[in-house]
Order: C-alpha cells, then structure tokens, then sequence
C-alpha cells in the first residue's frame, strides 16, 4: 500500500496540536499563587460552640501555570479538627500537609499559621431584644411609602451566656416579605434572625401591619 504522508491531514495537525498542549500542562513552567480558601470545622464537641473563628486562610501553592492558574478555591480544603478540645480560647497549628489540593498542585505553605479559636460551654441561657425595627426584603421599585404597626418586635434569642453577653442588638434582624405585595394594607409574619450560634425562639409580635402606599 502506498505511504501518504498528507492523508488526514486535518485530523493529524489536530492531534498535534493537542499532544503540544498536553505537554505543556504537565511539563510547563511552575509557578506560585496564593490563594483565599475558607477554613471548616468539624467534631465541635457535643457540649461546646465554636463562638470566634478563622473563617479564611492564605494558602500558597506552586504548580504548572496551566493547572495553577484555573484552580478554584473550592479545590483546596483546609479542615481543623476539633475533637477533644475543651472550652476556652484554642491555639490550632496549620501545617500546608493538611491542606488537601488536586494531584499535581504543591501547597507550600498557610497563612496564619495558626488559628485562634473560642470554644464556650453550651448552656442554653435566653436573651431578649425589646424594641428590633421591622425591616422589608423584596421590595418592588414602584412601592412607595411604607408604615408598620407595630415598627418594632421583641425577638428572643437563644445560646451560651457567653454569647449572648457579647450580642449586639443591632445585628438582630427583624423583618417582612414584600414579594408580589402592592399598594394597601397587609397583615404579615415577621422573621427573626441573627448570626453565629444564637438562635432565635420567639418573637413578639409575630405579625405587624404594613400600609403601603
């Protein structure tokens, strides 16, 4: 059979362009990049919150510029375990061999190196906040004025001592949906909420008047 050396010869360039790229995604150039990853905490003890953390951390890796240079921060994962731990303010070195990353990524190093944690007792104490201002989500560009009655609700909050010591009221939230609601009188539930461990168990009112106009 005859040799013809331009025979598929489409299908030829294609595969040695793309044998090129192979190459250069395993050999090419390495670099470094210092990537932003939040920190996750496991095995929390049963009887304890974790009331002041590290959310994120700097982590520097080196790899090929094509793997490197994609990678997402979803990809590395940095997990302090928690298991054994007592209440009370926790020191927890960071070392880059427990940061997990893709095959073929290097994680050279973490900053900070260590993270300082408050693990509290959880004993389940109740706070209330009296006078929380009714907020909206959802609200339409052509509502216009809006009114409440009542303009504020009591919400009472739930967690360790500890933490409901520290809670500043004004990072409690109450509010009503708006969504589809237009000019007129509208009875609606409030929702209550705030951040960390607390968690809130009552509010009073539960409804309020919205007027909008």
């Amino acid at each position: 059979m005859a040799w013809h050396p331009f025979r598929n010869l489409g299908l030829k360039l294609v595969a040695l362009v793309m044998g090129t790229g192979l190459w250069f995604a395993v050999n090419g150039p390495r670099v470094d990049r210092v990537m932003t990853v939040p920190v996750s905490y496991r095995n929390t003890p049963a009887t304890l919150d974790l009331s002041k953390q590290t959310p994120f951390v700097d982590v520097h890796v080196r790899g090929v510029q094509g793997q490197v240079s994609i990678l997402q921060p979803s990809e590395i994962q940095v997990s302090v375990d928690l298991s054994g731990r007592s209440d009370g303010l926790v020191e927890v070195p960071l070392r880059a061999d427990q940061v997990a990353a893709p095959p073929g990524v290097e994680v050279l190093q973490v900053d900070p190196a260590t993270v300082t944690l408050l693990l509290e007792r959880r004993d389940t104490a109740e706070r209330t906040i009296s006078a929380v201002p009714i907020t909206v989500r959802n609200r339409a560009p052509s509502v216009g004025q809006i009114e409440y009655d009542p303009n504020t609700v009591a919400v009472t909050i739930r967690g360790s001592s500890a933490a409901l010591l520290r809670l500043d009221p004004a990072t409690v939230i109450a509010e009503v949906d708006l969504a589809g609601l237009g000019p007129g009188k509208h009875v609606l539930p409030v929702r209550a909420g705030v951040g960390g461990t607390l968690t809130t168990t009552l509010v009073r009112p539960s409804v309020v008047t919205v007027l909008i106009r």
